[in-house]
Order: C-alpha cells, then sequence, then structure tokens
C-alpha cells in the first residue's frame, strides 16, 4: 500500500455515489485538487453551506453502509499502522505530506471516514492533529505542557536525551507548535531566537554558537548561508551592520565578533588594559596583561604592548610589572 494505492481505490470507492455527490467530496477533501472550504463549495453549486455538510455526511453514511465498505477496511488498516508507527497523535499536515505526498486528497478522505480516527483543531499551543485514543492524545498534550513550563523554566535548550524524560513517545513533539528543535540539534522555545531565528541578528546568533568561537563578519555571513539560509542570501556587509548595532555581539578584533555571554568585554585595547588591570587587584607582568588581553581581543602582542605603555592611566613599576596610577 502506499499514497498512489489510497488515492486510486479512494477514488473508486466514491463512484458508488451519484454524480453529483462524487464532485463534492472530491472537492472537500481534495482528491483531484486542493481541498475547498464547505462555504467554496457551496458557492461553486449554488447551494448553502449547510447543504454541503450534508452531502458530505450522506455520502460517508451510503459508502460505509453499502457492499463497497469492504474495500475500505484495508485502506483503514494501512493508515491506522502508519499512524500508530508515528506515536497514534500525529500533526495533520506533517502526516499528509509524508504519507499522502503528491496524492494527498486519498489519504485525507480514509482519515475523515475512518471511525477511528478523530480530529482536533490546532490552536497557539498545538497543531491540527489526528489521533486514535482520547486518553493518549490528552497524555500527549499534558508531557509536552510540562516540558514548556521546563524551558521556561530553565531558559536554555535541551539535548535529545533530556527532552525524552519528559514524553512517553518521542514523536509527540511534532505536535507541538512552542517547542521545536533548533538548527544546532537542540530543543528550546520557538519564540528564542536560537530555536527559530528571525533575521539576519538571529541567525548570526546561531552561527556563533554553533561555532563556539569569534567569527569575522564573512565568515558569518557564509554560516548564515550554510546553516540557516533564507529566500535572499545573506551579504558580508548587511551582517557586518547588524551585529554593530546588537548588544548581544561583541567586537573583539577587526571585523571579528564574539558572544557577550562568552565573557568579552566591551571597548577599545586600552579600555581592556585599564578594566584587567582593575580587576587584578595586583601588578602584572607583561606577560600576564598580554595573556589577559588576547583573552578578551583578537589582537598583535605589539599593539597590546604600545597601548599598555601609552595609557595615561597604567604605570610602568621599576621592577617591569604593570598596575594603575592611584590618581587617575
Amino acid at each position: 500500500m502506499n499514497h498512489t494505492s489510497i488515492y486510486k481505490q479512494a477514488k473508486e470507492i466514491l463512484t458508488i455515489l451519484p454524480e453529483r455527490y462524487q464532485r463534492v467530496l472530491s472537492l472537500r477533501f481534495g482528491i483531484d485538487e486542493k481541498p475547498h472550504t464547505l462555504e467554496g463549495i457551496g458557492k461553486r453549486y449554488g447551494i448553502t453551506r449547510e447543504r454541503v455538510r450534508q452531502i458530505i455526511v450522506k455520502g460517508f453514511y451510503d459508502i460505509l453502509h453499502a457492499p463497497a465498505k469492504e474495500r475500505l477496511a484495508p485502506l483503514i488498516g494501512w493508515v491506522e499502522e502508519k499512524m500508530t508507527e508515528e506515536g497514534t497523535v500525529v500533526p495533520e499536515d506533517w502526516f499528509l505530506e509524508k504519507y499522502g505526498r503528491d496524492k494527498q486528497g486519498g489519504l485525507f478522505f480514509i482519515l475523515h471516514i475512518g471511525p477511528k480516527f478523530r480530529h482536533r483543531a490546532g490552536d497557539a499551543r498545538f497543531t491540527h492533529r489526528w489521533y486514535m485514543d482520547e486518553i493518549v492524545h490528552q497524555k500527549a498534550l499534558q508531557e509536552l505542557v510540562t516540558l514548556e513550563k521546563h524551558l521556561e523554566k530553565k531558559k536554555a535548550m535541551i539535548p535529545e536525551k533530556e527532552l525524552l524524560a519528559f514524553l512517553s513517545h518521542p514523536h509527540f513533539i511534532r505536535i507541538s507548535k512552542r517547542v521545536m528543535k533548533s538548527v544546532l540539534g537542540h530543543y528550546g522555545l520557538s519564540h528564542w531566537p536560537e530555536v527559530f531565528p528571525r533575521g539576519i541578528k538571529d541567525k548570526a546568533y546561531v552561527v556563533l554558537l554553533a561555532r563556539q568561537k569569534p567569527l569575522h563578519f564573512s565568515e558569518i555571513a557564509s554560516g548564515i548561508n550554510e546553516l540557516v539560509p533564507g529566500k535572499r542570501k545573506a551579504l558580508r556587509q548587511t551582517v557586518h551592520n547588524e551585529l554593530i548595532k546588537d548588544p548581544r555581539f561583541v567586537l573583539v578584533g577587526r571585523g571579528t565578533y564574539a558572544l557577550r555571554t562568552w565573557g568579552y568585554k566591551e571597548g577599545t585595547v586600552a579600555d581592556i588594559l585599564y578594566a584587567l588591570l582593575s580587576e587584578a587587584k595586583r601588578p602584572l607582568e607583561k606577560k600576564e596583561v598580554i595573556d589577559l588581553v588576547l583573552g578578551e581581543r583578537m589582537v598583535q602582542p605589539n599593539t597590546i604592548i604600545l597601548n599598555l605603555n601609552e595609557h595615561k592611566g597604567i604605570v610602568r613599576l621599576p621592577d617591569g610589572r604593570y598596575t594603575i596610577k592611584e590618581s587617575f
């Protein structure tokens, strides 16, 4: 059994109905074209929305009480099998796409006529979905709500292993609109930028999280086009302009950016020198100073030494160590 045979057999079963009923059901479930609304079908044939609904109900009744209903059994059984394999609670669009492919109308028809299949409309938290057992369905919803609350409290993405501790079936995650898998492979809330990046700045944030090291803006642009591509290619200069304006990023070298959460300080090399010596609470050897600054900025050691010797607030002691001037 496959999507083509489902389509062909569903279409053949409809032939037991009067021609007008065939057309209405075919349009409603998208047997040969996209599914139509009750209102759309009513306008096409000059009848009310309620009359369209009545035709569909009567069509189902006639099919289920005719000898042809025997042909439905293997189709319904196949759909039950696939739904069970996918966790018994499945998102409508995803299920139709995977098992209906380019002939989704046949599968859509079987889902509606199969007596075991139940449908629930989507909302802000969950997608449109199909299931066979109300208890399992409610369990899936509750587990996803608990998972969502855990993420809100933790405020950080979690690996799949931690996700599975909350769900009795891993595929339940497919019906959630609020918990999603990021391009980094971990799970988080859909409004988090690292999970669902909506612009250049968010995408740059994802790239730096993925690489876990400072990157030149040209490397970030390339990473965006590779990891989180959009309709338009990310341009280097656009990326640079966006990074400058966002407080999540710190310029740590010529065109090189890091995430502020990594502990990098903002400011010039001179600013960094003074801040580090102030925090040290003791004079530092030249090598100590250079190593500390290189941990904050991607610059040449000579640049550090030049700023160290020219900074008005820093003094070199007789023993060669550096500290800040008390009166500065």
